[in-house]
């Protein structure tokens, strides 16, 4: 059964500045119960796949010897985005990999957009080859991946993400689970990607 491990990490977003709290990052609140208003957090996990961009002609079963970091970028696994997305800082590195589809104009004359994290940004359709890795080099054979590439912002527009987001509509995904498997010794939850066998 080929898998991979998922990285987990506990988003900076709500990070709590000053804190004395060994682990600053979480969502901070007061348990109803507590007088004495000592600040808890929720944890705020995202889960990484490491995601390898390869050329159309590669074997999609084969993990490649050598990886280019720029054709590696992790990708945050959100089963609630419909299509797999790059912003454009990752995927001009390797735009040459990438087989790019039209769109029909819209109605109204206005480029196509989408919204992500608060934002919005005008992006290109496109096709991309994509594997999965991990640390150990454990390798999930590729699949062709209709995605999302984001165009650079302009200026003073808010930023787009800082990792490729891995939606639901990959065939990477296909025939596969996101398995939880206990807790490390340092209490992070453990996670895999793996082929779903019955």
């Amino acid at each position: 059964m080929a898998k991979v491990r998922v990285e987990v990490r506990n988003h900076p977003l709500a990070r709590c500045v000053g804190s004395e709290s060994p682990t600053p990052f979480g969502l901070p609140f007061f348990r109803p119960s507590d007088a004495a208003r000592v600040i808890a957090r929720l944890p705020w996990y995202r889960l990484l796949v490491k995601v390898v961009v390869l050329p159309a002609d590669a074997d999609p079963l084969t993990r490649p010897v050598e990886i280019p970091e720029t054709h590696s970028p992790p990708a945050i696994l959100d089963t609630g985005a419909p299509l797999t997305c790059f912003p454009a800082t990752l995927w001009r590195q390797f735009a040459a990999e990438i087989r790019w589809l039209d769109q029909p104009p819209r109605e109204d004359g206005e480029p196509w957009r989408m919204t992500i994290l608060g934002g919005s940004w005008t992006y290109r359709l496109g096709r991309v080859r994509l594997g999965a890795t991990d640390i150990n080099g454990r390798w999930l054979d590729a699949a062709t991946t209709v995605a999302m590439f984001l165009d650079e912002p302009p200026a003073g527009a808010s930023r787009p993400p800082r990792h490729a987001i891995l939606g639901l509509r990959t065939p990477l995904l296909d025939r596969r689970r996101v398995r939880h498997a206990g807790t490390t010794p340092d209490d992070l939850p453990v996670w895999w990607l793996e082929d779903d066998i019955p």
